[in-house]
């Protein structure tokens, strides 16, 4: 293909994605929609700001309309606390760029003065990612106009302006709620970690799985963790999205506890898995001197793995289905029925065991991680993040009160 050929078919392939987003936005609720809202959002409060810096007279309107645009943030909280460190930062640089502007006579000298010494504050920690506007705020100050003390208190007005009024659209036009993108995170991954399981078990019931197909539910099983973290990002925007909204209450939706309880086990689950696909790629590799398991075990380690996708699917429904109490009840049965399964392969590891046979190097470490992935199931929740009952009985392991702030 030649490279006009490859640049048009790039150009077409991207116009074509616009299409998609742009339809899946009118058509119905999504992250294309939340996206275009909160751009519409960041334009109305730039021309309400522009609007009102222009009305007051004030010298340079242009510092209003900017500064809303840059502060019309995802969350209302993120605009009330990016709002504050951009208007200290740009007050810093105003300031200091005036007084060192007055004391100069060369605009130049004045700015290698001023910058490097604002780009070095830029870093700190309470500013946060606004630190390099103080280092903009000096260049405005010094590059239009003569320094002065009504200049400087001009533009920090209008920086106040363009905040208020980014923080007021953010907070009274339809405040950003991400109920949805986590309630949908949460569920995907869950249908993935339960693909997964249903995948690998289905292959191992068919005895002749080869080392290929092994990789590949390897490979599938590595990129679970993945996505994990993307669930925990999306459940920290959740968790910010309600501080400071005046809709957290109208849309208050399920609590929280119970989807990072879940996220909290898939976690675990996946962790396995991966140990659990890298033991049955080494056992399907035909360079091994010790064979494969038998028909008799991979089927009942089929039948676990069903049963752990189960109680998987389980806890999906917990944090997404209408009867609470009988979401935890199909949890607490399906794990048992993964604990039932588990205890034969146990009986049948030492039955293996007792005869002496050159799979149970291999077959015993598939129980190892076949205990390990039902541990994870029976896992306490983490401290503060709500109950939710595994099977009854031993057997019960607890894990460190790590919450999901990613």
């Amino acid at each position: 293909m030649t490279r006009a050929r490859l640049i048009t078919a790039s150009v077409r392939g991207e116009v074509l994605a616009v299409a998609r987003a742009a339809r899946r936005a009118a058509t119905g609720p999504g992250r294309e929609r939340d996206l275009l809202i909160q751009s519409l959002k960041a334009a109305l409060a730039a021309l309400l700001a522009w609007g009102v810096a222009d009305g007051l007279g004030l010298p340079m309107p242009v510092i209003a309309p900017w500064v809303a645009v840059v502060l019309s943030q995802s969350t209302v909280y993120r605009s009330l606390t990016h709002g504050w460190q951009q208007l200290f930062a740009i007050t810093l640089g105003t300031v200091l760029a005036t007084l060192v502007g007055e004391a100069v006579p060369s605009q130049l000298l004045a700015m290698a003065i001023v910058l490097p010494v604002l780009l070095v504050l830029g870093n700190w920690p309470r500013l946060g990612s606004q630190g390099v506007y103080g280092a903009t705020a000096a260049l405005f100050t010094l590059s239009y106009g003569e320094p002065s003390a009504y200049a400087a208190g001009a533009r920090v007005l209008e920086a106040l302006l363009g905040a208020a009024v980014a923080v007021a659209v953010n907070l009274f036009v339809l405040p950003p709620m991400y109920l949805r993108s986590a309630q949908s995170a949460v569920e995907g991954v869950v249908r993935e970690v339960r693909e997964v399981l249903e995948t690998v078990a289905d292959g191992l019931a068919e005895e002749a799985w080869t080392h290929r197909e092994a990789r590949h539910w390897d490979e599938r099983a590595r990129r679970v963790p993945g996505l994990i973290t993307d669930v925990r990002s999306t459940l920290a925007w959740d968790r910010e999205s309600r501080w400071f909204n005046p809709r957290r209450r109208a849309r208050r939706g399920r609590p929280e506890g119970p989807r990072q309880h879940t996220v909290w086990v898939l976690e675990r689950v996946s962790d396995h898995l991966g140990d659990l696909t890298r033991t049955l790629t080494e056992a399907a590799d035909e360079e091994r001197i010790s064979g494969r398991p038998d028909s008799e075990a991979t089927t009942l380690y089929a039948t676990f793995l069903h049963r752990v996708a189960d109680a998987c699917a389980a806890h999906g429904r917990l944090v997404s289905g209408d009867d609470p109490e009988a979401d935890r009840g199909e949890l607490r049965e399906a794990v048992e029925e993964a604990r039932r399964v588990h205890d034969a392969l146990r009986d049948l590891a030492e039955r293996e065991g007792a005869r002496g046979a050159e799979t149970m190097v291999l077959f015993g470490a598939l129980v190892l991680d076949a205990r390990r992935i039902l541990e994870a199931l029976l896992l306490d929740p983490p401290e503060n993040s709500g109950s939710v009952p595994g099977a009854t009985g031993g057997g019960r392991a607890s894990g460190p009160g790590r919450r999901a702030d990613a």
